[in-house]
């Protein structure tokens, strides 16, 4: 046989290439792509996971205000209780009441966007 395969058939040749599987050649860019996807599926994997924990710290943080709204309502409640019982209907008194009822209400309504936007992030 020679190096330039004059000598030898196509048929010939072609019917031990069949016989002897794919080049080594082959194998190994298969591999390589192989190896490239996983390492793309694994990167993307990764950047979920991190946005994932990154919405969880998120809602979190939202949860821990919303329950600091719910101790400040609460301690302004307590104070309107207390104003109510030392000091009856005195003008002054009933202007911080409201103040205190308005502050609540604000609250309320900052409870209600946290939590609206919580369940909708």
């Amino acid at each position: 046989m020679k190096d330039d395969e004059s000598e030898l058939t196509k048929s010939f040749l072609d019917s031990f290439k069949n016989k002897l599987g794919p080049r080594a050649e082959e194998i190994l860019d298969q591999s390589r792509d192989t190896i490239l996807e996983q390492r793309q599926r694994l990167k993307e994997s990764q950047k979920q996971l991190s946005d994932a924990e990154a919405i969880l710290e998120q809602k979190d943080n939202e949860k821990q205000e919303i329950l600091r709204l719910f101790d400040l309502m609460a301690k302004n409640d307590e104070r309107n209780k207390i104003i109510q019982e030392q000091h009856g209907s005195n003008l002054e008194m009933q202007s911080e009441i409201e103040r205190l009822k308005k502050l609540n209400k604000n609250y309320q309504t900052e409870i209600k966007g946290k939590k609206t936007k919580n369940i909708f992030a």
